[in-house]
């Protein structure tokens, strides 16, 4: 009986799970109907990240890569030297009025050691007076020449970088102090629409626009216009401070292999020269008082700084796969200068000033362009960034100089009606030199820890058209200028993010006045001065260039390039005066660096 009750039970179990099964079934069969009947759609989610531009643009006041340390898209931690970034945040913030005012903050840097000079800008870094040596725009140099300063208008710019060190490496002839990189703000995917208007000190009108975005639907194409307007005054009684500038940008990018921007840039410069005042007490008598800062000892009809300066040039990009990837920077700059002023030199008597009378006539031009081709490759746990490069430069200046006594000026009741005259032409120049440089540079990551930065041999630099400061009538047929470089940079350390850190950097100069310091030891190897190296390096360079004592280098290389010269090296000629000077150098600045030149100068 049991045996039957048992069989009943699962037999009933057994038809409520077939119940259960076809019901679940048919629930199953008319969910998509009803799922489809009562559907709701939801909008899209898009998810934006940042980009980690090494040119930008940024967001906030921290930059994270950058190409201005090794010429490739490289994170700041993995440069083996200090770089600064000042952002177009950090810009917008502070309104700098020049390229110099943007450097203020930054450790290291010293901005207008000098004053404020409308004509260049200038700064200290690391010590080094070098701001007009080393300024680049875009990655090519836009160097000061003469009087001829290229002032670069913070308005059009995206960041300002600051390399700090040698820089020879990748860049060849430059300052050990290091460089500053301005880069320029580009086309955006996104558009854009800025602009300002403002008012102040010293009746200062100034009124900027920023526009741009895509031009086509596909992205294709897109542009960029920046402009500036300025009118106004500085402290100075007469003086001005006016500027038109405007810099279109232009980018096609037919798909995400190949890239080609235009950048150009237009300044319209009016502005007026720094003047230095006598001291009351010291140049002359106290009781007369202490001259204000607003006194003007020049000229109105006389003293201005006009400028007008621009350039034109490309970035182009191309990746041919994975691995290979080539680059071409260009650029042309021509500036126009009409610089002249009347300044203190000294006090006649307790009132009357003595002033100065000084012109510059001339015109400026820059062509640079940079080759750029990149390896990328894995080998195992190490990732390999290979980049070779060739570079041209060639820096060009033609003008007068003038230079005489001009009228005195009453300290107590200044007279501006005064006629002035150009004073006498001292100086006739033309000067046109070219350089040529091969680089290369290999930085490996070992395990995502170590880094490895190579960079230097064999990597030669040729300074080749070199067209001496001469008068116009003695015109000279253009010679080569002894001058070759060889650069090394050695880098091994690891990831910032490591607990410990190991690094050797070669970095010194083989001068005859420096003093022996040590340089970290690696893998067990004994702490070498810088004399013990520099012991090994002299004899090499004595075999490679037969190194001879620097005054008898200067007789020959003058006698050689200027046949007047007599044999200390000075003109022969009665009446002139000149200089020529020449040696032979070594530095390590992350590199073996070898020169010989010579340079002249004649005048009337």
């Amino acid at each position: 009986m049991r045996m039957d009750m048992d069989s009943v039970a699962v037999g009933r179990n057994r038809m409520v799970g077939f119940v259960l099964a076809a019901t679940c079934l048919s629930a199953l069969g008319s969910f998509p109907a009803a799922a489809q009947d009562n559907a709701a759609e939801l909008s899209p989610i898009n998810i934006e990240g940042q980009t980690d531009s090494p040119i930008g643009p940024d967001e906030g006041y921290i930059a994270k890569n950058t190409t201005t340390g090794s010429k490739t898209d490289t994170p700041l931690k993995e440069i083996p030297q200090s770089v600064s970034v000042v952002t177009r945040k950090q810009l917008d913030d502070r309104q700098p009025a020049q390229l110099e005012d943007t450097l203020s903050y930054l450790a290291g840097v010293t901005s207008s050691p000098w004053g404020v000079d409308n004509r260049f800008d200038q700064c200290l870094i690391r010590g080094f007076d070098i701001c007009t040596a080393v300024i680049y725009r875009d990655g090519l140099p836009q160097k000061v020449i003469d009087f001829s300063g290229f002032k670069i208008e913070p308005y059009g710019l995206e960041r300002v970088e600051v390399l700090k060190g040698p820089a020879s490496v990748l860049y060849g002839e430059n300052e050990a102090g290091g460089m500053v990189n301005a880069v320029s703000k580009r086309p955006t995917d996104k558009p854009i629409y800025d602009g300002f208007l403002s008012y102040g000190s010293f009746d200062t009108v100034e009124a900027g626009l920023d526009v741009g975005g895509p031009i086509d639907d596909a992205g294709v194409w897109s542009y960029r216009l920046t402009g500036l307007v300025r009118n106004g005054s500085t402290e100075t009684d007469y003086s001005r401070n006016d500027r038109v500038f405007v810099a279109p940008a232009l980018t096609w990018q037919p798909d995400a292999q190949t890239s080609l921007t235009i950048l150009a840039n237009y300044q319209w410069d009016r502005l007026a020269p720094n003047a230095f005042l006598p001291v009351a007490g010291q140049d002359y008598p106290a009781e007369h008082g202490k001259l204000p800062r607003s006194f003007f000892t020049g000229s109105p009809d006389f003293d201005r700084f006009d400028a007008n300066h621009g350039s034109i040039g490309y970035q182009f990009s191309h990746e041919f796969n994975e691995n290979w990837t080539v680059r071409q920077n260009l650029r042309y700059s021509h500036e126009d200068t009409d610089y002249r002023q009347l300044y203190y030199s000294g006090m006649v008597d307790d009132r009357t000033m003595a002033r100065t009378a000084f012109t510059v006539d001339e015109t400026a031009s820059i062509f640079s362009v940079d080759n750029q081709a990149e390896y990328q490759q894995s080998f195992g746990e190490v990732e390999n960034k290979l980049l070779v490069g060739l570079d041209y430069n060639r820096f060009s200046v033609d003008g007068q100089n003038g230079y005489g006594a001009g009228p005195d000026l009453d300290i107590l009741n200044p007279d501006y009606t005064t006629s002035i005259s150009n004073p006498p032409i001292y100086l006739d120049r033309a000067q046109t030199i070219g350089q040529a440089g091969l680089y290369a540079q290999n930085q490996a990551k070992v395990a995502d820890h170590w880094l490895l930065t190579l960079g230097g041999p064999p990597v030669l630099g040729r300074q080749f058209l070199c067209r001496p400061f001469e008068q116009r009538r003695r015109q000279q047929a253009e010679r080569p200028c002894l001058h070759q470089q060889c650069r090394h940079r050695l880098s091994l350390r690891q990831r910032p993010d490591a607990l410990c850190e190991l690094c050797r950097i070669l970095h010194h100069q083989c001068r005859p006045d420096e003093v022996g310091r040590g340089i970290p030891a690696v893998a067990g190897q004994a702490v070498r001065s810088r004399r013990e190296i520099r012991a090994e390096l002299l004899p090499w360079l004595h075999h490679r260039l037969a190194v001879r004592p620097a005054q008898d280098q200067r007789r020959d290389l003058c006698r050689r390039s200027f046949p007047g010269a007599d044999r200390r090296g000075a003109p022969s000629r009665p009446g002139d005066r000149g200089q020529c000077r020449s040696g032979v150098g070594a530095q390590h600045d992350g590199g073996l660096y070898l020169s010989r030149r010579r340079n002249y100068q004649r005048r009337a």
